[in-house]
């Protein structure tokens, strides 16, 4: 009772606008002092949590999306891949997922991949002829793979707070991600004559040569993010270090989108907005650490057990509350009260916890999309110069899209766990 209590109370406080670390950070502090904790044992709790070598990748791979964003190497991506499927009837739409996946593999954020590839490509394909609405629905939906597609910054949180292997919750990520690209894909190829997409004007190939090689120092940075982990040269922590410094030197001197006089600025961006994540992990690491300490996990599971649950009807319900928490949280959040509460179950219900990872992933995808409060649709109303209304018409037909992610991801387990299986197995 206690326990329902607070998740409705945590609910109704992130509905009214109070920032997620102080709703989170709260409820969990009355619920630990409730339970007879000390303030002195809440700050020594929440420190001994922090003092985590997987936590401080965070900070790094965010400056580095910050840098990747605005320094140049976003717009590289798009006009190497303009330059190869530009001249293709519904080219730009084509460019938009192509540079779009390239992207996430080097930003983890969806906000910042549906920025920084919907900034450029946007008033082009308006420029062109492309339907407003389809244009701003497929850039938000592929944004989307930035937190799916490594280095997700929703998977570095998950496995902080479920202790799984981040470089295992990368590889899960994959397939699912490369599922997603090819669905937009085909949305694409079906919509090109459907919705009458122009094609582009062919491109003579010494700028097709000198399109590509700008754009392989940013593929380049991707390459080195993975070599060196599935290398087994470096943890994923300081791999991220290396992709931050990476990400700056190319941004300075490599694109020159920075000057020297905007490295500080840049940086301190990157680390407010890392340091805004940071406070509300360690907020729910709290609220973690009292369901442990309080027995929540083990009476639910008793309960889960004792009604004979099976595991497809138990990620069936979990789908369902995704989706609608998805309508009125935002993802972390959603993330961040959801996993403490069922990763606990996981193992004894026979799910794997990369399979469950890949699940809320999705979730959150989705839940960027629809309104009220999918952040993707702000952003590309922004970037469209539009309402609000407009992108959510255009986002449509593309959530029912992810639905159907969704279905195969719940049902093929393999998608997500067999390439960390097969890659960790060797």
């Amino acid at each position: 009772m206690i326990a329902l209590a607070a998740i409705a109370i945590l609910i109704v406080l992130l509905l009214i606008g109070v920032p997620a670390f102080v709703s989170i950070g709260l409820v969990a502090t009355v619920l630990l002092l409730h339970e007879g904790m000390s303030f002195a044992g809440i700050a020594q709790v929440v420190l001994d949590h922090l003092n985590s070598s997987t936590l401080t990748a965070l900070p790094f791979f965010i400056i580095a999306a910050t840098f990747l964003q605005k320094g140049g190497p976003a717009e590289a991506l798009i006009d190497m891949a303009l330059a190869w499927l530009g001249r293709l009837r519904g080219g730009l739409a084509y460019v938009a997922v192509a540079a779009g996946t390239a992207f996430s593999t080097l930003s983890g954020s969806s906000v910042a991949t549906a920025m920084a590839v919907g900034t450029t490509l946007a008033p082009e394909m308006e420029r062109r002829g492309y339907p407003r609405g389809f244009s701003l629905g497929l850039l938000g939906t592929t944004g989307t793979l930035g937190i799916l597609l490594p280095p997700s910054l929703a998977l570095i949180i998950f496995g902080l707070m479920t202790g799984v292997s981040i470089p295992k919750l990368f590889l899960a990520g994959v397939l699912p991600g490369v599922v997603q690209a090819l669905l937009l894909l085909a949305t694409v190829f079906v919509a090109r004559k459907a919705k009458g997409l122009p094609a582009g004007p062919p491109m003579p190939f010494s700028e097709k040569r000198r399109a590509t090689m700008r754009g392989l120092p940013a593929l380049g940075i991707a390459f080195a993010l993975f070599a060196s982990i599935y290398g087994g040269l470096v943890t994923p922590t300081e791999a991220a270090a290396v992709t931050a410094m990476l990400a700056i030197l190319a941004s300075l001197f490599v694109y020159k989108g920075c000057k020297p006089g905007d490295v500080v600025p840049t940086l301190a961006l990157g680390i407010a907005n890392a340091a805004q994540i940071v406070m509300i992990v360690g907020s729910a690491l709290l609220l973690s650490h009292w369901i442990v300490g309080a027995g929540v996990a083990d009476r639910l599971l008793a309960t889960l057990t004792e009604s004979g649950l099976q595991p497809w009807q138990f990620l069936l319900l979990v789908n369902i509350l995704l989706l609608l928490l998805g309508m009125v949280l935002e993802g972390v959040s959603t993330l961040l009260i959801v996993t403490p509460l069922v990763a606990p179950l996981l193992g004894p219900l026979g799910i794997d916890p990369l399979h469950f990872a890949i699940i809320m992933v999705v979730n959150i995808e989705i839940g960027m999309l629809h309104p009220p409060l999918g952040m993707n649709i702000f952003v590309l109303a922004s970037i469209g110069k539009c309402s609000t209304a407009e992108v959510i018409r255009g986002l449509w037909p593309f959530v029912l899209l992810m639905l159907v992610l969704l279905v195969l991801v719940t049902c093929l387990p393999a998608l997500s766990v067999w390439l960390p299986n097969f890659v960790y197995s060797r």
